[in-house]
């Protein structure tokens, strides 16, 4: 869902000026608008902050995702930006506040061979359906399309 213009700006300047670090991921799951990943060497419970960003790829427009952490995996809620995503592409990025310090994290895919789970359960109940497409740089895109019923 978009947040307040302030919060929003901030962010966009932010992705600007700082570097984004690519990092590894070592778990992916992506079950119809829930995201599960875990990266290497992160641990989600030892940040103070944590912020999850969907970049429109075209536009620049930029989404903040609801999200929580359950053991070392962060859980992405993309339900309520369904609507908001369809008819383009999404980067998948993390900012992390640790000790004062902001780092901007791509999570990617170094190795084919991971755990990636991408489900494709139809249900006729739920006009929106989720994409996750790997580029060859590992790099992560969203996209979602509507159903017509």
């Amino acid at each position: 869902m978009k947040t307040d213009i302030s919060k929003e700006l901030i962010i966009k300047n932010n992705l600007l000026n700082y570097p984004i670090k690519n990092v590894s991921l070592s778990s992916l799951e992506l079950i119809m608008y829930k995201i599960k990943l875990k990266l290497n060497n992160i641990d989600f419970k030892e940040a103070d902050e944590i912020e999850v960003i969907l970049k429109n790829i075209k536009t620049r427009d930029i989404f903040i995702a609801e999200h929580s952490i359950e053991n070392d995996f962060l859980n992405i809620n993309l339900k309520s930006l369904s609507f908001m995503c369809t008819d383009n592409e999404f980067m998948l990025l993390l900012i992390i506040k640790k000790d004062s310090v902001y780092s901007f994290l791509n999570p990617i895919i170094k190795n084919s061979s991971q755990n990636i789970t991408n489900n494709f359960i139809v249900l006729d109940l739920i006009p929106i359906e989720w994409y996750l497409r790997i580029l060859d740089n590992g790099e992560l895109r969203l996209s979602t399309i509507v159903k017509i019923f």
